[in-house]
């Protein structure tokens, strides 16, 4: 969600706490916030009160790498600013109150640590940055821009700086910076001169550089008490410099098991030093390092080696130190302001906070002990978690708590669709879960009776992996050229799988990979036809896979990478696949043949990543350059060309005339359609997915008021109520409340009073308005999409007859331009038609029709070779074979319903066969490898003479199933054969439907007429108790019986199974008991898993949703009543036998009606294919001047032919070529 709205984040974090494994630490100048940085690239803040009780505030996400270091970017009280620097070169400026992210940049290099100094230049205070890392000066970094402006240079033995400190000493009034090198060299800059230099970039060099032997040199830190000492710490021993001339004052060594990482001075006379184990030691330093002491520099020159100071407190290191991955980091803070607390902080791989107050007195104790230092306060983020009231909750926690465990199932990968709706979680069981975004946020942050109904909200479980699911991708949200239907998860398991998002069906399993699933990737736009059609997939074992999602196959994997990957990219002009490794070489694959192209490092491997970052320049399609469309138009002399190009630069005048109004309307705020957004997110891979949930405030408070304006509500939301409310909000409002008002005021004015409008201007323009926002809309939202239907043909009025005699079989698609479902629907015919071409079908043609262009082919086609009835519904497909009728397709308008269908509809329709094998193929075998996926339904014909009427009716028959079913027609000879072996009477006609297992088919009787067999194969292809899903729903109504329902929920473990499996048990059972009682029913049962739309469907029946499972009566031949079955009943056998027969005897009360489907439609149908056709004749049929003469005496505007249209359906006295039957 981009721009100015009022965008209101709310995070699910689960019950889990991120992994958040500190690498830095950082204490505010006020003592009241402590910020840490992790491994993996996010920063903690954290509040801490005055008794030192930590609780965790943010978290901010902004690297992408480790985090190296922290340190305050501003000294002001009132702008609390940090800076933060990555293993990457990333560096970002936050404000600690909000957690903004004020700027951001990235270096070539890698900072270790960073020093702030502020200076005072004339009467402003400027800030600095001076960061030290892996590079051999110190840069000078503006603190507000993160600009590098100069930088501090060695000119003897530079080398890279370990550490480095700011010296600002009162005696000299000179701020010098003093600097280790990995070498143990020291180095001293003056910085008071220079630090006020913004353009000039020459280096600054240093003014001392002295040999210390300070080899591995981990901190250095200068004493601000005394201003004359200075501590280092190297990892064997720390050593004190008189800062004056930097002498070696004292020196201690460490024990043999124990490794220094840090110290600091906490008073005059005592340093504190750390090891890597986590514990520390507080010394007291001898006399000669102390400056006011009459010893002080008594002892340089001769200082020995292995002399210990005095122990005075010791903390601790941890008793569970083997649990953590990495070393704890310890610092030291003291306060400069009240309370003046002088804190050690200690943060671990954990997560966990630890803080020991550090006392300024000395404890009385022997000569030789040291006192245990407590620690005064501990907080680990899982600690913060679990103390809070109610419980985090995680995104579909209440889908995933098993019975009997009290941790939900993690979700391991997810991704949210915003065209639908809807969340799609992978969990580390290997099961994904779809579920409605809102509902499951509704779930979460509101409180309800939904809170206690099982299984709520609706979702669907997809069961597929075996173990973790690591991946999920939907490429159609970040390409349309993608299959809508098309879900790719991968997982732990080594596989890819393609689901259907819509039925759940698993599509195709990938298992070309030795490794978990990493990654998987869209390639660009402009990649190969054959590679935009694939996924990228990345494994654990160091391999790259394309995986063509239309071909079900790998079409390359790569697999000789030696390093884990870290990069993928793509050079689509030269069809190279660019591979980049963690060792830092690059593999260059060629997409087509899958060979490696060349191996390079170095610099050579940074100039290929860096070359694969350039944008390719935008294709431009000759055909949409108005001239040449012009061009084009004239030469083919095409009317509805002329049209669409008058038609495109109008629409193109009415969005400049729209722009250019609501310029002078103001720039009112503008916000987004989704009002929500979810975004997944998550620290560490081994992690659980968080889940943030954007609001956008603005677009619902809009969406809200716009719903109800549209109310008949006499109490509508006005102007001048909104203006009455402001005021209330003023007095006692929120600044959150002010802040919306202020901001979405304009917009909602002008959003209400589009549709408080005047009712009986409302009432005339209606129709019209309606009409060309639904035209406009599917134009405009189509503008740039330029579907490519090199695949399919053509079809006109000139060619039409030609292209069809020529073929076997012509699929056709009847379509609109301006109709939104046929646009949508051309994109899936023409995904078949290209897909028959793979498959090489070479005996089928597919074909559109543009019906806006071509109005005369739509018209019925009765007196033809190949007739036809005229098309009324858009789209419409129509089967076209020489000399026959044509066949209406009546399936789903998806891509695996029509390519089913016309892959069935190649068979011949009945196949006549004479042989035993050839009857067992038709049984057993699949016809073609196309429709090994798919379950077919057969029926075959048993007649002893073909020419009887029974046979030719069976013929009739079975080519109106053509496309549906396989049908066979038996010879005489193998009649005989089978009549005997099977105890069937001839004639017959056997089903075997695909949900029957084995070869025992259903026997129905030859019937008199087409309908009635027809009827009776239907209701025999039909299972005894099916489950009602979209797809098969128009075939369970086609029965005409009533409706008897059974509701079931989705399973969540092996105890809902069974009982689901018990509840379909005994619906068999009423089956068996019934008879033929039950014959007037058809009893079905929906799974609200599988089909979540059964849920809505259910609630309209009821006006409620009831608990599940719930049965349910409907569609009666004697009425609309709706009956349900009492809830607080157990579904038994007998008991439902008992209250159908209540139901039939009329006592039974009825639970709602069923609402009427007989609605009237939103406004009139008007022709406009007889509009355009009567304004331009003289385009349609050349005519002579004398019928020039008489149109213009028949000359009728638009207006009058609609209104003639409204008041009579004959219009044929006023144009012979108007296609009436439209």
């Amino acid at each position: 969600m981009s721009g100015n709205n009022l965008v209101l984040p709310i995070v699910l974090w689960g019950r889990t706490a991120p992994t958040h494994c500190i690498s830095s630490l950082l204490v505010m100048d006020d003592f009241s916030t402590i910020i840490t940085g992790c491994h993996d690239g996010q920063i903690c803040l954290w509040d801490m009160a005055p008794e030192l009780k930590i609780c965790p505030r943010a978290m901010l996400f902004g690297h992408t790498a480790s985090i190296t270091c922290l340190s305050k970017a501003s000294s002001c009280s009132d702008k609390q600013y940090i800076v933060s620097a990555s293993e990457s070169g990333e560096m970002c400026l936050w404000d600690v109150n909000d957690g903004r992210c004020i700027e951001f940049t990235k270096l070539a290099c890698a900072h270790t640590g960073i020093q702030f100094y502020q200076f005072t230049n004339g009467t402003q205070k400027e800030g600095r940055l001076l960061c030290n890392g892996h590079y051999p000066e110190i840069l000078v970094v503006d603190a507000t821009s993160l600009e590098v402006l100069y930088s501090l240079v060695s000119k003897i033995s530079p080398d890279w700086i370990s550490s480095m400190s700011i010296i600002r000493s009162h005696r000299t009034q000179e701020d010098t910076v003093v600097a280790v090198s990995v070498t143990g060299i020291l180095k001293v800059w003056i910085i008071t001169a220079e630090v006020s230099r913004m353009q000039d970039l020459d280096p600054v060099f240093e003014e001392e550089s002295k040999p210390i032997y300070c080899q591995g040199c981990q901190s250095i830190s200068f004493c601000s008490f005394t201003q004359s000492s200075l501590l280092v710490v190297c990892s064997k021993y720390w050593r004190v410099f008189d800062a004056g001339d930097y002498s070696l004052l004292c020196s201690v060594s460490s024990n043999n098991d124990q490794s220094w990482t840090g110290g600091e001075f906490i008073s005059a006379d005592k340093v504190i030093i750390w090891t890597e184990d986590g514990s520390s030691h507080i010394y007291m330093l001898p006399p000669s390092c102390l400056s006011a002491s009459e010893h002080f520099r008594s002892d340089v020159g001769k200082t020995k080696e292995g002399s210990v100071p005095p122990l005075i407190y010791r903390i601790a290191e941890r008793s569970d130190k083997q649990l953590l991955i990495c070393p704890p980091v310890t610092r030291f803070f003291f306060g400069r302001r009240e309370p003046f607390h002088k804190l050690l902080i200690q943060g671990d791989s954990a997560g966990r906070l630890s803080l020991w107050s550090v006392p300024d007195s000395s404890p009385r104790q022997p000569v030789g002990t040291s006192t245990e230092l407590q620690v005064s306060s501990s907080v680990s983020l899982q600690e913060a978690f679990d103390g809070l009231k109610p419980v985090s909750s995680g995104i579909i926690d209440q889908l995933s708590v098993l019975s009997g465990k009290e941790e939900p199932i993690k979700v391991t990968a997810s991704v949210y669709i915003p065209s639908q709706g809807r969340l799609v979680c992978g969990r580390e069981d290997g099961s994904i879960i779809l579920v409605p975004a809102t509902q499951t946020a509704i779930v979460q942050l509101l409180q309800g009776e939904h809170m206690l109904r099982r299984g709520w909200p609706p979702h669907r479980t997809l069961r597929g992996h075996r173990n973790k699911v690591t991946c999920i991708l939907y490429p159609y949200q970040v390409s349309p050229r993608y299959d809508q239907r098309s879900l790719v998860s991968g997982g732990v398991d080594f596989s890819v799988i393609v689901w259907d998002i819509f039925t759940g069906e698993m599509k195709h399993i990938f298992c070309v990979h030795g490794g978990e699933i990493t990654q998987l990737i869209v390639p660009p736009e402009n990649c190969s036809t054959r590679v935009q059609h694939c996924i990228c997939s990345v494994a654990s074992d160091h391999s790259v896979g394309l995986l063509s999602l239309r071909e079900r196959k790998c079409i390359m994997l790569a697999s000789r990478h030696l390093f884990p990957i870290q990069v993928i990219k793509w050079r689509p002009a030269d069809d190279y696949l660019v591979v980049g490794c963690s060792d830092g070489s690059v593999y260059v694959w060629q997409m087509d043949t899958g060979a490696l192209d060349r191996c390079v490092m170095g610099i050579t491997a940074v100039e290929i990543l860096n070359a694969c970052d350039e944008l390719a320049p935008a294709t431009v399609d000759a055909l949409s350059h108005s001239a040449v469309n012009l061009k084009q138009a004239m030469t083919r002399r095409s009317l509805a060309a002329l049209k669409n190009m008058a038609q495109h630069k109008l629409q193109t005048l009415a969005t400049n005339l729209l722009a250019a109004d609501n310029a002078d309307k103001g720039n009112l705020p503008k916000y987004s359609h989704n009002a929500l957004v979810v975004q997944a997110m998550k620290t560490n891979l081994t992690d659980p997915d968080m889940h943030v949930l954007f609001f956008d405030v603005e677009a619902l408070i809009i969406q809200l008021l716009t719903e109800e304006a549209q109310r008949p509500n006499p109490m509508l939301v006005s102007p001048e109520t909104l203006q009455k409310s402001q005021a209330g909000a003023d007095k006692g409002g929120s600044f959150l409340a002010n802040k919306i008002f202020k901001q979405v005021k304009e917009t909602m004015k002008e959003t209400i009073k589009e549709h408080l409008l005047d009712e009986d201007e409302e009432e005339e323009d209606s129709h019209f308005e309606r009409l060309d926002d639904e035209i406009a809309a599917t134009v405009f939202a189509n503008r740039a999409n330029f579907l490519d239907t090199d695949s399919v043909a053509r079809l006109t009025s000139e060619n039409f007859h030609t292209e069809v005699a020529q073929s076997s079989l012509t699929v056709a698609l009847f379509y609109l331009k301006w109709d939104a479902v046929s646009m949508a629907f051309l994109n899936s015919f023409v995904e078949v038609a290209e897909r028959l071409l793979e498959s090489e079908v070479d005996d089928v043609q597919m074909s559109v029709v543009d019906c806006g262009e071509w109005t005369d082919l739509c018209a019925a086609q009765v007196w033809t070779d190949i007739p036809f009835q005229p098309i009324t519904a858009f789209p419409s497909v129509l089967l076209f074979r020489p000399q026959q009728p044509a066949q209406l397709y009546r399936g789903m308008l998806g891509s695996e319903a029509l390519h089913r269908f016309i892959m069935i509809s190649r068979i011949k329709s009945p196949l006549l066969l004479s042989t035993q094998e050839e009857v067992t193929s038709f049984l057993q075998e699949v016809p073609h490898p196309e429709l090994s996926g798919y379950r077919l339904d057969r029926i075959l014909g048993l007649f002893r003479t073909h020419p009887e009427p029974g046979s030719s009716v069976f013929i009739e028959a079975t080519k109106s199933l053509g496309g549906e079913v396989l049908s066979g027609l038996l010879s005489d000879e193998l009649v005989e054969k089978w009549t005997a072996e099977h105890f069937v009477d001839s004639p017959a006609v056997l089903v075997f439907p695909s949900w029957r297992t084995g070869n025992h088919p259903l026997i129905l009787p030859v019937s008199s007429s087409v309908k009635e067999l027809l009827t009776q194969v239907r209701a025999a292809l039909l299972h005894p108790l099916p489950e009602l899903t979209v797809e098969n729903l128009p075939s369970i109504l086609s029965q005409g019986k009533a409706l008897l329902l059974l509701f079931v929920g989705e399973e969540e473990d092996e105890i809902g199974w069974r009982q689901n499996q018990a509840l379909l048990e005994e619906m068999r059972s009423l089956l068996e008991l019934g008879g033929e009682k039950m014959e007037r029913y058809q009893t079905c049962w929906i799974h609200l898993g599988h089909t979540p739309a059964g849920m809505s469907v259910l609630e309209s029946y009821l006006g409620t949703l009831p608990p599940l499972p719930a049965l349910v009566l409907t569609h009666l031949t004697t009425g609309d009543e709706i009956y349900q079955y009492p809830p607080s009943t157990p579904i038994l056998a007998s008991s439902v036998l008992q209250w159908l027969q209540k139901v039939e005897d009329g006592t039974e009360s009825s639970a709602g009606l069923l609402r009427g489907d007989g609605r009237s439609p939103a406004f009139e149908f008007y022709d406009f294919l007889k509009v355009m056709d009567m304004q331009e004749p003289d385009y349609i049929e050349p005519k002579t001047p004398s019928e020039e003469g008489e149109e213009e005496d028949e000359e009728v505007s638009v207006e009058e032919h609609l209104v003639a249209e409204e008041i009579t359906e004959d219009v044929s006295d006023i144009s012979p070529n108007l296609h009436s039957e439209l």
